[in-house]
């Protein structure tokens, strides 16, 4: 049975130890002593019998090593705590027989203790109140990285979407074209099997009438022979049946050459049946596009040669034709080649030699009909798309003009030229007007006559969308970077900034060698290279990054030696889309370039100073 423990102090002070023997019980005050350390077993023996009163925050200690983790009890036992202790506290200031000291020196241990105890709670403010700015910069940081996070994830989203949307538009377009070729190619093999046949015909036929004539001559007495040979005889069937392998050769499409004939014709000429004497040689063949809502416009360019374009076999037709037989083999030849044109629906029209040739002075502007030379390949400025249509601002832009010279919608004729080929055609006379990215260049003024410019570019950089390094030229060291073979500025940039050169013939072959990986980045004509953004969704213009030079200058091109006269038609024409088309066309067609220079995207328009500076009859 545990001892009983005797209380000598005063009652509330009595009460306060009993209080503590109660929350420490069955510990012994050696053991009460082990759990707290201090004071010493004999000052823990007189808090447990009432003799002295126990300090506040030593019983304040006392109560959280019993209580624990036990939240609930130790917020009873604390209340309890404080009301009996202040009890004995007051008590204890209350003098028996001492003159008043002891309450005095009660009064300044209080003091001491509620100095300190607020020193302490200002202590816990400060570090509470560094922590609480701590936490909130904290909150803030977590919200910024939440609603970041969920951002990503929307764009992702749309992304993932965004690129299965394209990958269907692609599969779709592709299934299009591959439907179509397949078409084609299926009419072009009717059309051979069908030529075959009826030149089969043909060839028995000869050598059926061959027979005949050398059964007949074989049976002619000698003396009925002439003397002589005369001119008019026939020409061996060998020679015949050589002019028979050269159309067979034409029509069947033997080899890659043959082939692209037969699809030229198929496709582009216009053949009439009563062609096959008073025509050309060559029939020159250009893209026709009739400006108009409802209507395509083929986008081959080929040359279609007309029967015996190359010189042997119309030779020996003519000397066929001395001989009866073998002008009726030759006429029966040519009806069976157009008779399976006809049938497929293609005619040939025959377009005279443009003028010009000779070194006379050509007025592009004093005909029928303008053919104008743009672009196939860059989007945004133009490009074909699928099969029937052009776009861009230089394709929506060369109708405008064309009409604003004068020109009705059916003699406005649209040609698809390669980079390569839009000096060629234009010295040529195959077009009659180039609007196709085409530079002012001192060398170029003295070959051509340029009005403009329509448009002002420098040159900038194209890179995948997920690299972030580049922002300038300078970041382009040790990269390899693709630029055009005809572009000396463009490779002149790359050498300047330590690139590795990687040069294609077209612009469109770097943009497919950056999406391959083949290459870093590209360097051309900062609008050109926006456009391709716009086609694919994975590429990226730095909008900061230019060379710093003066901007590009495109300009409408002419033949050279245009009367000044219809130079100064055009000037006025361009003077007028550039105050009033230009900007929709330009927002329209080349809205990412918009999108990048949302205030300064008219800076790529030319001012009137420019078209004054730079038109070739501006001063004339």
């Amino acid at each position: 049975m545990p001892r009983q423990r005797r209380f000598v102090g005063r009652p509330h002070a009595n009460a306060l130890a009993v209080f503590i023997v109660r929350i420490t019980d069955p510990r012994s005050t050696q053991e009460v002593f082990d759990l707290m350390g201090t004071p010493g077993r004999a000052t823990w023996a007189k808090y447990m019998n009432g003799s002295a009163v126990i300090p506040r925050r030593t019983l304040g200690a006392l109560v959280r090593a019993v209580c624990g983790t036990d939240e609930r009890r130790r917020a009873a036992y604390t209340q309890q705590a404080n009301r009996l202790w202040r009890a004995a506290d007051d008590e204890s200031r209350r003098p028996e027989d001492d003159g008043g000291e002891s309450a005095l020196v009660r009064l300044h241990e209080r003091l001491a203790e509620a100095v300190e105890a607020r020193h302490r709670a200002e202590l816990v403010a400060a570090k509470a109140n560094a922590a609480v700015g701590v936490l909130r910069d904290m909150r803030a940081l977590m919200e910024s990285v939440i609603d970041s996070t969920r951002a990503q994830l929307r764009s992702a989203a749309d992304r993932e979407r965004s690129g299965l949307r394209q990958l269907l538009v692609d599969a779709e377009r592709r299934a299009a074209r591959i439907e179509d070729e397949l078409g084609k190619a299926q009419g072009r093999r009717y059309t051979a099997e069908q030529a075959q046949q009826a030149l089969a015909r043909e060839v028995f036929e000869a050598r059926e009438e061959i027979a005949r004539l050398r059964h007949s001559i074989n049976r002619m007495p000698v003396d009925d022979l002439p003397a002589a040979p005369s001119p008019a005889l026939p020409p061996t069937p060998e020679i015949v049946m050589d002019a028979l392998d050269d159309q067979l050769a034409t029509i069947v499409g033997e080899g890659a050459a043959a082939d692209e004939e037969l699809a030229g014709l198929l496709e582009q000429a216009d053949l009439q049946p009563d062609s096959s004497v008073t025509s050309p040689p060559t029939i020159p063949g250009v893209v026709i596009d009739r400006p108009g809502p409802d209507r395509g416009h083929r986008l081959e360019d080929t040359a279609v040669p007309a029967a015996g374009a190359d010189g042997a076999p119309r030779s020996r037709r003519a000397a066929a034709a001395r001989h009866a037989v073998a002008r009726r083999r030759t006429r029966t030849t040519v009806g069976v080649c157009l008779a399976l044109l006809a049938s497929l629906g293609v005619s040939l029209v025959w377009d005279p030699p443009p003028a010009g040739r000779s070194g006379e002075v050509r007025d592009v502007l004093d005909g029928d009909r303008l053919t104008i030379g743009v672009s196939l390949d860059s989007p945004g400025l133009g490009e074909a798309d699928g099969i029937t249509t052009l776009r861009g601002f230089e394709s929506a832009m060369a109708p405008w003009l064309a009409r604003r010279l004068g020109f009705a919608d059916g003699a406005i004729l649209r040609t698809g030229l390669p980079g390569e080929e839009r000096g060629p055609r234009l010295r040529s006379g195959q077009v009659d007007m180039v609007i196709a990215r085409m530079e002012i260049t001192a060398a170029r003024k003295s070959e051509f006559v340029f009005v403009g410019p329509y448009l002002k570019s420098h040159h900038g950089i194209l890179v995948m969308k997920t690299d972030k390094d580049v922002s300038s030229f300078k970041d382009l060291a040790g990269r390899r970077v693709c630029t055009r073979v005809s572009s000396p500025a463009e490779q002149s940039l790359v050498r300047d900034n330590q690139a590795v050169a990687v040069n294609r013939n077209r612009l469109g072959e770097c943009v497919a060698a950056l999406r391959t990986g083949s290459v870093d980045a590209v360097v051309g004509s900062q609008v050109e290279l926006f456009g391709y953004t716009q086609k694919y969704d994975d590429l990226a213009v730095p909008p900061a990054a230019t060379d710093g030079q003066e901007a590009g200058l495109y300009a409408v091109a002419l033949p050279a030696g245009t009367p000044d006269a219809s130079c100064r038609r055009v000037l006025q024409a361009l003077r007028e889309y550039v105050r009033g088309q230009w900007k929709g066309d330009f927002g329209s067609q080349l809205g990412s370039v918009v999108q990048a220079f949302p205030t300064t995207w008219t800076a790529f328009a030319p001012t009137e100073g420019d078209l004054d500076e730079n038109s070739s009859c501006a001063s004339a």
